[in-house]
């Protein structure tokens, strides 16, 4: 918390009333009065009507209606309330000169506030040291979210209707090497949502957790074929199979949209496989993106028009309806070994390379002021004038343009080991690229993951080594999960910070599970056996996080050692 004492407060000896001095100006993280937690409760229904069947001996058909709803109940504890937060804090002592009709003991120690309105319930806080805050100060402070108060209900639905058929064709339409494969289908879609808040929340009063209100709803419906033709067999090569997809999607909130794929694997013989795919994929725009109610913030701007500095207006945010999908561009080529002279080995690796066009994301108002000076026309669509005064759109647009690129990787090993069946298995990645593109500047952040750098990546290097031994019905694994080291930010050198790295990490889990019947299989896990902490990446006061101390929980395990059990049931 950021705190500026006036002058005249009890706890501040400057007496500088916030002005000249930053002596004066406070910032802490209050032990005594917690750190907010969220905790979710989440409920799902779904059900699903489905029929199948077959035509002749070479087709089969599956038709089904599926309806969905979820619940998401979000509470937030040990959260305060800013304005009774910036009360309790503002601390002086009762004088004569200052009691008036409050009819507070002179020498006291009140809430400024309460000299005017004895009545409004403030209790002043000490924020210096660890547990000196009184009950009362604490409850007037965070009260409302330590009993519930903050909080916001999330409802999802979905309606599924979908039909599909597949099979081969007669062979005189074949190339000689094979069946034609061919499936098609239709599916329409409706989804919807649903968020209410505490009223504290929608008036942004919080800390944090200011959760706004929102509902909107769209529908899907679209179209697909894919073919797979068999090109060669028994050649210079043992198999070349080419297959291609291609989907017409119908958005009632940005149109139509067509995609497609190209692919080529090639048995080469008995040791090698190769693969390749070239395909056009798109993301749509979620609900909370197109629908999340707006709201301004005031401000002072540059104006784009008259390259006024510093103009009164306002940033609005909140969804677009008017977004578009993301398009991408995929290719991908790998290979299989799996030699003859070591049965029961399997080695892959693929690479990969996706670069995004039209990808949605939220400019800041000094960035889409900046652009527009500059007469980049997708940002002056968001500079507007309104009453008079400058308003600002900073809700998503599609703006973005982002690459990555890098390798899969899996190797597994299966042998008989004593009276059972020992199986070893490496499963990872490496990212070598990760760039974003916005606003005429191209960031790269593969690797970055520090609370400075914008965007925040990943690390680059992450697997999973394990090792599972299976006898009769018993089954247990041993597992291995390593994160690579990292940097804070890659745009940081020596001059910048003297310690830029994030060393790499590990973790131990353990699975076993017994298999009672066909139908029953009882199993237990225990995930970082070894309580293995997090890493903790320095930052700085411009860093993008509520805290100095950031714990990237997306990428580690922010949980410690923790345990389940359970039972399987099949019918």
């Amino acid at each position: 918390y950021n705190t500026i004492y006036l002058g005249t407060n009890n706890m501040n000896n400057m007496g500088t009333n916030g002005a000249h001095f930053t002596d004066n100006s406070l910032n802490n993280e209050n032990q005594s009065l917690g750190i907010p937690v969220s905790t979710n409760r989440r409920q799902l229904f779904r059900g699903v009507f489905s029929l199948d069947g077959s035509i002749g001996d070479n087709w089969s058909w599956n038709a089904y209606a599926q309806h969905g709803l979820a619940r998401v109940r979000t509470v937030v504890t040990n959260n305060v309330v800013k304005a009774n937060y910036n009360n309790a804090v503002d601390a002086v002592v009762v004088t004569a000169s200052n009691v008036g009709t409050s009819g507070l003991p002179i020498g006291s120690i009140a809430c400024r506030s309460t000299l005017a309105n004895p009545s409004n319930g403030c209790q002043p806080l000490n924020v210096f040291g660890i547990n000196n805050a009184s009950a009362a100060a604490i409850n007037y402070t965070n009260g409302q979210a330590r009993n519930g108060g903050n909080w916001a209900q999330t409802v999802l639905n979905e309606d599924v209707f979908a039909a599909s058929a597949s099979g081969t064709l007669p062979q005189e339409w074949s190339l000689g090497a094979g069946p034609v494969a061919v499936a098609f289908g239709a599916e329409y879609r409706q989804e919807g949502a649903r968020v209410t808040a505490d009223p504290t929340a929608l008036s942004v009063g919080y800390s944090v957790g200011n959760f706004s209100a929102f509902s909107g709803h769209y529908s899907v419906a679209e179209g697909f074929g894919e073919v797979t033709v068999p090109l060669l067999k028994d050649s210079f090569v043992q198999s070349v199979d080419f297959n291609t997809a291609g989907r017409i999607t119908s958005y009632s909130t940005s149109g139509m949209v067509e995609t497609w794929k190209l692919g080529l694997t090639s048995q080469v013989n008995d040791d090698i496989r190769l693969r390749g795919t070239w395909s056009f994929d798109i993301r749509a725009p979620n609900l909370q993106e197109l629908f999340a109610t707006g709201y301004s913030i005031s401000g002072t701007f540059l104006d784009p028009y008259t390259h006024e500095k510093s103009v009164n207006g306002y940033s609005l945010q909140g969804g677009n309806p008017n977004l578009k999908p993301e398009q991408s561009t995929t290719i991908s080529g790998g290979i299989v070994l799996t030699p003859h002279w070591v049965e029961g080995l399997s080695l892959s690796a693929d690479w990969y390379s996706i670069e995004l066009r039209k990808a949605i994301a939220t400019i800041s108002s000094d960035v889409i002021t900046a652009q527009c000076e500059k007469g980049v026309q997708i940002f002056c669509n968001q500079v507007t004038y309104v009453n008079g005064y400058l308003q600002v759109a900073t809700q998503p647009i599609n703006a973005n343009s982002q690459s990555v690129s890098g390798i899969d990787f899996q190797a597994d090993y299966t042998t008989e080991f004593m009276s059972g069946a020992l199986n070893l298995r490496a499963i990872g990645n490496y990212m070598d690229q990760q760039t974003q593109s916005a606003a005429g500047i191209t960031l790269d952040y593969a690797g970055a993951i520090g609370s400075d750098s914008s965007p925040r990546g990943i690390p680059k290097f992450r697997t999973t080594l394990s090792a599972s031994y299976i006898e009769g019905p018993w089954q247990g694994t041993v597992q291995s999960r390593i994160i690579g080291s990292a940097k804070l930010n890659n745009a940081w050198g020596p001059l910048d910070v003297d310690n830029n790295a994030i060393p790499a990490v590990a973790y131990l889990d353990l699975r076993a599970s017994y298999k009672w019947s066909d139908n029953i299989q009882l199993y237990g896990a225990i995930d970082n056996v070894i309580n293995t902490p997090p890493p903790i990446p320095a930052a700085t006061s411009n860093a993008l996080n509520f805290y100095d101390q950031s714990i990237r929980d997306d990428i580690y395990d922010a949980i410690g050692r923790s345990f389940r059990i359970g039972v399987r049931l099949k019918y």
